[in-house]
């Protein structure tokens, strides 16, 4: 009988953590799915946990394991995976996070419900290696309510609500846009990804935890700021080429948002820092008023040799500093 869900695994070098994600998986209320682990070459003793931990799934052929010859990165081995689905819905899961058990058949209901959504995202909140829990959600979008529509389609366009282990979409919408960009690999991929999604169609939310991301400190990504602000940069340089392509602006909350952000990131490169927070000032003045756009203009007009001199010196923040 083939699966309605078809669940990506790309996995590297995380053997035990990925046991964890799977058995979130074989937990889920809705039970119309197939697994897919594409192990990305992985030294330790993957192969052995899932032959060993697995074996009735995989006699089943509800769980299939696929091994890359060499590292390919997580956007290549998750397209791969996608072209091995049988499913005509494609869940994402990373190998250390996990699901509860209503995960896929809350997201299930709501396109059944939302005919006119193509792709919708679950709540997720992030547990830390120090025990702690955030709610990014909360803390960052407090007005956010289930649905679909224009604000979710911002939200994604600022980089938000784009984790790929909260998301379940139509296969067919994957296909159409020839899935992840192989060149980005790893960090930023899934704002690129989902944004070209939300160019396109119609995309939904559903505010209720469903997915557990865990933080370890070792994460494969390259970090968002300093140097790996530069990544960022170019994402949304494609992200801006492909909504001309595609014939869907991005609007000036949107664009303000992300160029102060890619101004925060820069920092303590300040040439950088200081060309997009004065974009971010030409697109939306009425910024010039918030405490946090005063202390990133005092950081850049101090310039970075004396920033990081005082920096270093552990001199207390000013109030506007955040």
């Amino acid at each position: 009988m083939t699966p309605d869900v078809s669940v990506i695994i790309p996995t590297f070098n995380r053997a035990q953590l990925l046991s964890r994600a799977i058995r979130s998986v074989l937990a889920q209320t809705y039970r119309s799915y197939e697994i897919i682990v594409i192990d990305d070459a992985s030294p330790d003793n993957t192969t052995e946990v899932i032959q060993n931990g697995f074996k009735r799934e995989l006699e089943f052929g509800r769980l299939r394991y696929v091994k890359n010859e060499t590292n390919l990165e997580r956007t290549r081995s998750r397209n791969k995976g996608v072209s091995l689905a049988k499913g005509k819905y494609i869940a994402f899961l990373d190998d250390d996070d996990i699901w509860l058990a209503d995960h896929l058949q809350t997201l299930i209901n709501f396109l059944d419900q939302h005919q006119q959504v193509s792709c919708v995202f679950g709540k997720f909140i992030w547990l830390y290696k120090d025990g702690s829990v955030e709610d990014k959600f909360i803390r960052d979008f407090p007005e956010t309510r289930t649905g679909s529509g224009d604000h979710y389609k911002d939200m994604i366009f600022k980089g938000r609500m784009v984790a790929s282990s909260c998301v379940l979409l139509y296969k067919s919408v994957y296909e159409q846009l020839d899935g992840y960009r192989e060149d980005l690999a790893k960090v930023n991929e899934d704002w690129e990804f989902f944004s070209r999604v939300a160019m396109n169609f119609d995309v939904g939310y559903v505010n209720n935890v469903s997915c557990l991301m865990y933080s370890y400190g070792e994460s494969l990504s390259i970090p968002n700021t300093g140097e790996g602000a530069f990544v960022g940069e170019r994402v949304f340089k494609i992200i801006e080429e492909n909504s001309k392509k595609y014939h869907c602006p991005i609007n000036a909350e949107t664009r303000s948002f992300v160029y102060m952000t890619l101004s925060r990131n820069f920092v303590p490169y300040m040439a950088k820092s200081r060309e997009y927070l004065f974009k971010a000032l030409k697109v939306k003045p009425a910024l010039l008023m918030s405490l946090a756009t005063l202390g990133l203009l005092f950081r850049a007009m101090l310039g970075e040799h004396l920033y990081v001199a005082l920096r270093d010196l552990d001199i207390p923040r000013l109030p506007f500093e955040g």
